[in-house]
């Protein structure tokens, strides 16, 4: 089979990082496959993926790779810069959507501040005036996250597009199949790690506890929770260093430096670091911190990564966290956040054993679970089953679009193509 696959190529990118094990996964099963990158410019060098690159620009290009593609997937997430190929060429050229991210209002934001009209049309059909009124008035405001995560996560707006929507967990997938008239599935993410890396010149010792977060360090993250937690525990406080690891605003460095010192917190913050450092820090780890709030995400890659790496992780109780199996993780429930997390910690740091059991409780269940081929195959399948329920769908969105003629709005799935939204034709 033939696949046109847009993703993030660059390095920097985690979606990236997934799409080279799927596609050398197809690969390796025979299909041919064709990577259009879909960054909004170039951020630096790509990943290998076996396969050609070509650039979401390069329009006479994916026409004619398009002409003879069985099958086009999409990689989204919440990120613009990432992928703005993807929003360019969903609308034109429909195919299965794999959603990172079941909130992406800021995609849309920052889409949307290049299409005003339609951006503000878009918004109307889906939640209504005040919303459309609103929104980007509230997009530059500190709280927006919190402001939209319930009311418009734009969710259905990419939902609506695809033919069929594969995400990587369940909390969000109500409005992903109340907005695709095609086929939707949970299949958990898939990811690996560098196992040969070996901590360098690193010595575990018992009075001494590692705690790592990585990723984009932002509120969500939940880093000043876990700055307060140690703070107020006089054991941790001896113990804990807590290191960053992953791009973050010289704002949030002052801040959190300064959070920090006023706690006599032992706070490394490393930035943004290349593959090797990443695993380094990973593997020089004796917790993960992968708490979020509010949680967005379809799938954590870091939470997926610690826990291929054997490492126990301390989560929040929410979101896509609620699928993994309780004794695996530390879920702290968001109402009484700080104290479930210094009891997480001394329980951690009280107990080496009760780590290691976890950890190792975790690596075996995600080795199992996040599996590149389960996730290529399902992609497969998936394809095959577009086109047994292409007439169902083509039924479905005709009337749809005869109830709304009417007046109606039908679990809202139908959209009017003046819309730039996409109508089915048989």
């Amino acid at each position: 089979m033939n696949i046109l696959f847009f993703t993030p190529v660059n390095e920097a990118s985690a979606i990236a990082r997934v799409s080279c094990l799927l596609t050398r996964e197809l690969i390796a099963s025979g299909h041919h496959i064709t990577v259009v990158s879909t960054e909004k410019m170039t951020y630096g060098p790509a990943r290998d993926f076996g396969a050609e690159i070509v650039s979401w620009s390069d329009e006479s290009r994916i026409i004619h790779e398009s002409s003879k593609a069985q099958l086009v997937i999409y990689q989204i997430g919440d990120n613009y810069n990432f992928h703005r190929g993807a929003i360019e060429w969903l609308p034109r050229l429909q195919g299965i959507v794999c959603l990172h991210d079941f909130y992406v209002a800021n995609l849309f934001n920052a889409w949307g501040s290049e299409h005003p009209d339609e951006a503000k049309a878009l918004l109307r059909y889906w939640y209504g005036e005040a919303i459309a009124t609103s929104f980007f008035e509230m997009a530059r405001r500190s709280d927006f996250i919190e402001q939209t995560a319930d009311k418009a996560p734009l969710t259905e707006w990419i939902a609506s597009y695809a033919l069929a929507v594969v995400s990587h967990s369940h909390w969000g997938m109500p409005r992903v199949k109340a907005s695709c008239a095609g086929p939707v599935k949970v299949v958990p993410l898939p990811y690996n790690t560098t196992v040969d890396v070996q901590p360098a010149g690193y010595e575990r010792h018992e009075n001494h506890l590692a705690l790592l977060t990585v990723g984009h360090i932002n509120a969500n993250k939940r880093v000043a929770s876990v700055i307060r937690a140690i703070g107020s525990s006089p054991s941790l406080r001896r113990k804990v260093t807590y290191r960053l690891v992953g791009p973050i605003s010289p704002d949030a460095v002052l801040e959190l430096s300064d959070l920090a010192n006023a706690l006599r917190v032992k706070l490394l913050i490393s930035g943004a670091v290349d593959d090797e450092t990443l695993a380094q820090a990973f593997a020089e780890s004796d917790v993960v911190s992968c708490l979020r709030w509010p949680s967005l995400e379809a799938a954590s890659a870091s939470a997926i990564e610690a826990m291929l790496w054997g490492k126990p992780i301390v989560v929040t109780d929410t979101g896509f966290y609620k699928d993994i199996p309780d004794n695996l993780v530390a879920k702290i429930p968001p109402s009484n956040e700080i104290a479930e997390i210094r009891a997480a910690l001394e329980r951690f740091d009280k107990s080496p054993s009760e780590r290691s059991m976890m950890g190792e409780r975790a690596r075996q269940w995600a080795t199992e679970t996040y599996s590149s081929k389960n996730y290529a195959q399902s992609l497969v399948d998936l394809a095959g089953s577009l086109h047994e329920d292409r007439p169902i769908a083509v039924a479905r969105a005709y009337f749809r679009k005869v109830l709304a003629d009417w007046g109606s709005n039908p679990d809202r799935h139908w959209c009017d193509h003046s819309l730039g939204m996409p109508t089915y034709t048989g």
